[in-house]
């Protein structure tokens, strides 16, 4: 999206019916100064470790005091920017992306309305069942536990809940559009937008992909007296992906002492000092969205606990 990968990082879905046209493209990466929240993740509140650690790689120079950004200024009130006048790069977090893990899909029908009829005549009567799922959810009464009826995306958060926060990342979401007669979903296509990262385990991105499930009518003889059921089934595809991120330090820690300031990477401060200098964080996809649809009618009244007993349709022409 952006033409700066250090500006942007993004991940772009696609979710198709045919599992081999479903995939995930993570791309760019974002670089920041390290936060106070961050450095004690990584381990640089750990003083005796990071001490003993300055003081290996300057070959006994012990500091007194050492900073991972401007201002460096020290406890008698001097330093000001040692940064700024040495040319020295901050402490910084690099978020990158790592490799992507495959794309995981289940599928199951599900009855996504229906409606009941009975015939209160002496004699056999035709009755018509036609039915569709509305493009909003809101204006519609009828049960969207099977999902709604277009396509929804969510997102959870694995790993520590301080990385990245306040960092934005782009995401879009592109469901291909398979479906273009009765009998399928009509969806539509594509959702972009920038997000910040979530700071709360449990919480979630949702979006929703409005949509209509619309499948061809069903004339159906009740014999007198009887009630019979239509049931307006459709296929539910759940996609899962997980997109893990990498933190990485880099930069240099500002040290001082009796002789003045001086630097070391931040990267070999924290190797000899025990700890880790990249950190990983997971975030997993789920999409979930309707895929073929199709009118059952059975004698009786409504069961939900009724199991499909028709087949789908099939190909791409009326």
């Amino acid at each position: 999206m952006a033409d700066d990968d250090d500006d942007v990082l993004g991940v772009s879905i696609a979710v198709s019916t045919i599992s081999a046209h479903c995939g995930v493209s993570a791309f760019g990466k974002l670089v920041h100064t390290i936060t106070d929240d961050e450095a004690a993740v990584f381990g640089f509140d750990q003083e005796a470790k990071i001490l003993e650690a300055c003081t290996w790689l300057t070959e006994g120079r012990t500091p007194d005091q050492w900073f991972l950004h401007d201002p460096t200024t020290l406890e008698s009130g001097r330093g000001g920017n040692a940064y700024a006048v040495n040319g020295w790069r901050p402490v910084t977090v690099t978020i990158i992306n790592s490799p992507i893990t495959p794309v995981i899909m289940d599928t199951k029908p599900v009855i996504l309305d229906h409606s009941e009829w009975y015939n209160q005549v002496d004699h056999p009567a035709s009755h018509t069942w036609d039915m569709g799922k509305p493009e909003d959810p809101a204006s519609s009464s009828w049960d969207l536990s099977g999902g709604g009826a277009g396509a929804t995306i969510s997102r959870s958060l694995f790993g520590s809940t301080v990385l990245g926060t306040g960092s934005r990342i782009w995401r879009s979401i592109a469901v291909e559009d398979v479906v273009r007669i009765k009998g399928r979903v009509v969806g539509h296509s594509s959702l972009g937008a920038g997000r910040q990262w979530y700071t709360q385990w449990e919480d979630a991105d949702d979006y929703y992909i409005p949509g209509y499930v619309d499948a061809p009518s069903v004339d159906y003889e009740v014999p007198a007296k009887s009630s019979a059921t239509g049931y307006l089934w459709s296929n539910v595809i759940t996609a899962r992906f997980s997109v893990p991120y990498g933190f990485e330090i880099n930069g240099h820690v500002a040290l001082h002492d009796k002789s003045g300031f001086y630097e070391r990477p931040a990267s070999d401060v924290l190797w000899k000092a025990g700890l880790p200098s990249v950190l990983g964080v997971i975030h997993d996809y789920t999409v979930t969205f309707h895929s073929d649809a199709v009118i059952e009618v059975v004698p009786g009244p409504y069961d939900p606990q009724h199991q499909l007993g028709v087949p789908f349709p099939s190909g791409d022409s009326a």
